[in-house]
Parts: structure tokens; sequence; C-alpha cells
């Protein structure tokens, strides 16, 4: 895992204020960014990517570019802000270290392990998530392969 996401030790201050539903949205599209996406992402993508309707994914969208976490640019997507990333890099440190708690130790394929620890991510403290990584011996990357 990337070193500035392993050894924060401490949740950005907006983590908290964070719903579970926005900070998919916002791992969605730092997820997007990762698989080499350039340029804005595109509203109709992160709509379908979460099972959602345009106009409900444009809703969010506005919302978290209000509260500074997304840099929405009209009919053309949206960026993540320095806030966003910092939200969305947490996030997924945590679903990454549970995935490969899960592949490890309780035998899950990667991609099962992978979508159990969804389910885990939003409910970890940075403390708990400190300690599994810790437990885990600071791993680089996730059972998919991702830092």
């Amino acid at each position: 895992m990337p070193k500035q996401i392993a050894q924060r030790v401490t949740s950005p201050p907006e983590l908290e204020a964070t719903s579970e539903a926005e900070q998919m949205y916002l791992i969605t599209v730092a997820r997007e960014d990762e698989q080499g996406h350039d340029g804005p992402v595109r509203v109709a993508l992160i709509a379908d990517s979460l099972g959602v309707s345009v106009p409900s994914a444009n809703e969010m969208i506005r919302k978290l570019d209000t509260r500074g976490l997304l840099e929405y640019e009209p009919y053309h997507g949206v960026r993540l802000s320095d806030a966003g990333r910092r939200i969305a890099d947490q996030v997924l440190r945590t679903r990454r270290l549970w995935a490969t708690f899960l592949a490890d130790h309780l035998g899950f394929a990667p991609k099962d392990a992978d979508d159990q620890a969804c389910h885990l991510e939003h409910s970890t403290t940075p403390e708990a998530a400190d300690r599994l990584a810790k437990f885990l011996g600071n791993p680089e990357a996730g059972p998919l392969g991702r830092p």
C-alpha cells in the first residue's frame, strides 16, 4: 500500500462526517483514477458503477462538490479534490486491509474477499485499520494487487 496511506494513523476530519453512500462515490472516482482513467470521470459511469440513476448520481455529486470533496465540471464529469482523495484513500486502505485478512487468514478467494471487505470498510475506525495493518505486517497491496 502506498506509504502515505499505510502510515496514516488518524483519519481526515472529513471522514467521520461522510456517509457510506458519499464514501462510495469518492472511492468509485478513485478506482477509476487507479485504472488509468484520464480526465474527469463521467457522471453516467459513476451512476452505472453504483447502480443508481444518472439524476440521483448528479444530485450526490453536486452535494459532494459543494462540500469540497469532488470538483464537478458540468457536461464533463468529476475529479477528486484533495480532501476527497484523502477520504477515498483511507476507505480504500481499510477495504484492502480487510480483503487481505479475509483472503490470507480466512481462505476467501481474492474477488470474494474484496466483495466482503466492501461491507467492512465503512464501519472500521482508523485505529482498528492501523491495528489490522500491523497484524498483517503492513502489506503493500491487497489480494487483487492494488496498492
